[in-house]
């Protein structure tokens, strides 16, 4: 099958790659993987160069529908050939055999009305310390932004993705099986494709807590570096309605228990809920608020256990809570953060 290389706007490897992705599926029985979206996601070349191998994938599977079986296997073989001697001639010599026979269903037309190419467009969704804010998406999807939160969706035709780069959202996902909603946080991925779920992405941990329906919590693929030990203990979970998963950033393994729905919430409404948490726990959540930083000086203090409810963003209201009814006193420092340490009785 002859390539037609005349449309110059796409980089020849990227196009190799984008065909030997298409192969890729195409062998495991699949239409799409969360590697492939991953490499979508890397450069705006990688989706053009996806959109060009499907039209082409698409119209030789037209042609071999009205062929044979004899016959489309006979025409795969002359195209795999055909495209690995147009692939040398290509590269001036150049021997790459495998990557050549991935681009045998490459058919770049640039003739007009051939090709065309929606660039792959992604918002930055952002609040300040003190902000909460609801978003909705143009599938109808909404996104409720706690304070201190960034996050980026980015829509195409086979995926919706969010990238939560810190801060906490609440997800209610319109339903759609053929595009999966997959949110992003540090090392791990929540995929779902209609249902309702927190994501917290604290310093120490990250929690998901599943309101509604079902998602798959896994690790990301070609994401952040993760230990060989983060590997061992670490393995897709598939949450149900009222549960809450726990991924620790020390590389233990994640934890999976029924959520306080009520109280994984409360921030929805303005609150902060805590059941004998620790206090260093506390302290992260206080920190989304503050305009000065919360700090526990020792360990001793950041495990003492807080348990109550209180208006988030009254920062001097739970420092003063926590210093009656605790061990613990507060100072401020040079910068102006407010310190805890541990009291003496």
């Amino acid at each position: 099958m002859p390539i037609d290389a005349g449309h110059g706007d796409l980089d020849p490897d990227i196009l190799e790659q984008a065909a030997a992705w298409r192969i890729r599926l195409s062998e495991q029985g699949l239409e799409s993987s969360l590697e492939l979206e991953t490499w979508l996601a890397e450069d705006a070349r990688h989706e053009q160069a996806w959109i060009a191998v499907e039209r082409s994938w698409n119209r030789v599977a037209q042609a071999e529908a009205e062929a044979a079986p004899l016959e489309r296997e006979r025409a795969r073989r002359r195209a795999l050939r055909n495209a690995r001697s147009e692939g040398a001639r290509r590269r001036l010599g150049m021997a790459r055999p495998a990557v050549a026979a991935s681009v045998a269903i490459l058919v770049i037309a640039s003739t007009a009305g051939v090709w065309t190419w929606q660039a792959r467009q992604t918002q930055t969704y952002t609040t300040v310390p003190g902000e909460r804010r609801t978003v909705v998406l143009k599938d109808g999807s909404s996104m409720q932004l706690d304070s201190g939160t960034v996050l980026k969706v980015r829509y195409t035709a086979r995926a919706r993705t969010v990238e939560l780069d810190q801060g906490q959202a609440r997800f209610e996902v319109a339903h759609d099986a053929a595009r999966p909603f997959s949110v992003r946080a540090g090392e791990q991925s929540v995929v779902a494709t209609g249902t309702n779920f927190n994501v917290d992405m604290l310093p120490s941990r990250l929690l998901v807590t599943l309101l509604q329906g079902t998602v798959r919590v896994e690790p990301r693929p070609h994401g952040w570096r993760v230990s060989k030990t983060q590997r061992a203990n670490w393995t897709p979970v598939n949450m149900t309605a009222g549960q809450e998963l726990t991924i620790l950033k020390n590389g233990a393994a994640p934890s999976l228990r029924q959520a306080k729905t009520d109280q994984v919430t409360a921030w929805n409404a303005g609150l902060l809920s805590f059941d004998e948490e620790p206090l260093s726990s506390v302290v992260e959540r206080v920190n989304r608020y503050a305009s000065v930083a919360v700090v526990v000086d020792d360990p001793a203090t950041a495990n003492l256990p807080v348990s109550g409810v209180f208006k988030a963003g009254d920062v001097p209201g739970l420092v003063d809570t926590v210093t009656e009814y605790l061990p613990v006193q507060a100072s401020t420092g040079a910068n102006g953060a407010i310190h805890l340490s541990r009291r003496d009785r």
